[in-house]
């Protein structure tokens, strides 16, 4: 019996904020179920050869459904084609920080209206370059970490970046002028922001210095002071109240923003 199963392909696209699963199910007809059935599409009982195949055999029908998962924030909104973060109390947007979405994608959204940055992203003050997806594939403005091939402007493009939580995760380490060749949009940023945000979580308020009285870190400070100057400065405060806060193993390659 000829039966089309639903392909992908077939399926229209989603709104921003939905992943779609295709789930098979099988369901075993009986024959007697089968033979009506066959009869009330045409076929006549001096179809001996049809008839008594299905007469001797439960008959298998394999169909396939469509289901939608929730992997963005609600608070995503769009705006002329350009995508904002409301802010938790929703009386504005986020602005100049990271954002970790549910299924822990990281975004960056600008300074002053919050707009989210998509492509090729220049932090001048380190000279470090840093690569937010441009396809609309699902994964629109996602900072790119995982080293390999990426859809460009219709070009692919391997690129590799920092795998160490050193401050600065996701940075390019090999691809960076190919990328460019690509014609990507290429934006420059005075500074990446040390805020970040989680969907369902609060901004992050910033973290009280934790020298001990003496002026000197204790053991278990210590592990947050990458460049070993004997205190914590903003960003590696912000870094120990992030790990904190998300239960991570520092230094344990768990993929997330480490903010330092």
């Amino acid at each position: 019996m000829p039966k089309k199963l639903l392909n992908k392909s077939d399926l229209k696209p989603l709104p921003r904020g939905f992943k779609r699963m295709l789930t098979k199910k099988t369901y075993k007809l009986p024959a007697l179920t089968l033979v009506m059935m066959m009869l009330a599409l045409g076929f006549s009982l001096s179809d001996a050869d049809v008839v008594a195949y299905a007469a001797q055999n439960d008959y298998a029908v394999t169909t396939t459904t469509s289901q939608v998962q929730a992997t963005q924030s609600p608070r995503w909104h769009e705006q002329n084609g350009v995508w904002y973060l409301k802010n938790e109390q929703g009386t504005g947007n986020t602005v100049k920080s990271w954002f970790q979405d549910l299924d822990s994608s990281w975004y960056l959204l600008a300074p002053g209206d919050g707009h989210m940055y998509a492509g090729l992203i220049h932090d001048t003050l380190t000279d470090r370059w840093y690569f937010c997806q441009t396809e609309h594939d699902g994964w629109y403005g996602r900072m790119a970490h995982t080293d390999g091939l990426y859809t460009v402007n219709g070009q692919q493009v391997y690129i590799t970046f920092t795998q160490e939580h050193l401050g600065y995760f996701g940075a390019i380490t090999s691809g960076l002028e190919s990328l460019r060749a690509t014609g990507v949009v290429t934006q420059d940023v005075a500074g990446l922001p040390t805020e970040s945000a989680s969907a369902g979580t609060p901004e992050k308020k910033q973290p009280q210095n934790t020298e001990s009285t003496n002026g000197t870190l204790s053991e278990y400070d210590k592990q947050f002071d990458v460049n070993h100057d004997g205190k914590l400065d903003e960003r590696e405060l912000i870094n120990k109240d992030f790990l904190e806060n998300h239960d991570l193993n520092i230094g344990q390659g768990s993929g997330l923003r480490d903010w330092q």
